[in-house]
């Protein structure tokens, strides 16, 4: 009998030291869960910021476009200035260029 009661405590001991290494892995396995979870809100924040970078950017070069599509593909009249033809159609040297 105490040969037996022998083997329970042993069995005991095994199933108390497999429960105390499931533990450990249990507490590894959250913690690195929750590095993941920091990790995928902080890349969200960065794409978020990302996006709006990039909206802000378009919205730059549409701006860029606009003034350019305003000053150079239609200018506003002004004053004269040289290799510009004006609206009363003289070019640089003062010679009616159009008919």
């Amino acid at each position: 009998m105490r040969a037996d009661t022998g083997s329970a405590i042993e069995a005991i001991s095994r199933i108390t030291e497999a429960i105390g290494r499931t533990h450990d892995i249990q507490e590894s396995i959250s913690a690195a869960i929750e590095v993941q979870t920091d990790a995928t809100r902080s890349i969200e924040t960065s794409a978020e910021a990302a996006a709006r970078s990039s909206a802000d950017i378009a919205r730059s070069v549409e701006s860029v476009a606009l003034a350019i599509e305003t000053t150079v593909v239609h200018p506003t009249p002004g004053p004269w200035r040289p290799g510009r033809t004006g609206r009363d159609g003289l070019g640089t040297s003062g010679i009616r260029t159009g008919s």
